[in-house]
């Protein structure tokens, strides 16, 4: 097996182990596991260093925000305690309070999907505009408020920032 195939079925392992925990996450509606929702964003990681070093500060964000995450999971065991405690202490919408990384975090899930949707869309895609019109479709929430048009930017100059 080459280095390139073990890279592909590696990936596509990735995506299958991603699509089952998000479909297993998804059916607990309004009472997701805190626990379950940062295991399933971990497997989203490496996706990132796939594409491209234009998404290197998207991946350390992501990770960042899902870190705090990770912190609060041992105290509020449901996504929804999270949100509450933080609306009760007046945090929800404070920088880096767990309230506002979560949200970061799914409008980073978006964007990665509206991505590989675009990409998947067309074998001719560019990145560029798949960085573009992902950004469009989730009115330019991406893995970080800046990191998504620069990313585009940068795909479209041929990967100079």
């Amino acid at each position: 097996m080459t280095a390139g195939t073990m890279q592909q079925s590696a990936s596509n392992s990735s995506l299958h182990q991603l699509a089952m925990q998000m479909r297993n996450t998804s059916k607990k509606g309004p009472n997701i596991p805190t626990r379950e929702f940062v295991e399933c964003c971990d497997t989203i990681l490496p996706f990132f260093d796939h594409l491209g070093p234009v998404f290197h500060v998207a991946r350390g964000e992501f990770q960042q925000k899902l870190d705090s995450l990770k912190t609060q999971s041992l105290e509020k065991p449901l996504l929804v305690d999270i949100v509450e405690a933080d609306r009760r202490a007046n945090q929800a919408t404070v920088k880096n309070s767990a309230t506002r990384n979560l949200h970061r975090l799914s409008a980073a899930i978006l964007f990665v999907k509206l991505l590989f949707e675009r990409l998947l869309s067309s074998a001719h895609a560019a990145a560029a505009e798949a960085v573009a019109a992902a950004a469009a479709a989730g009115k330019g929430a991406g893995p970080g408020a800046a990191a998504a048009p620069a990313a585009g930017a940068a795909a479209s100059n041929g990967g100079a920032a």
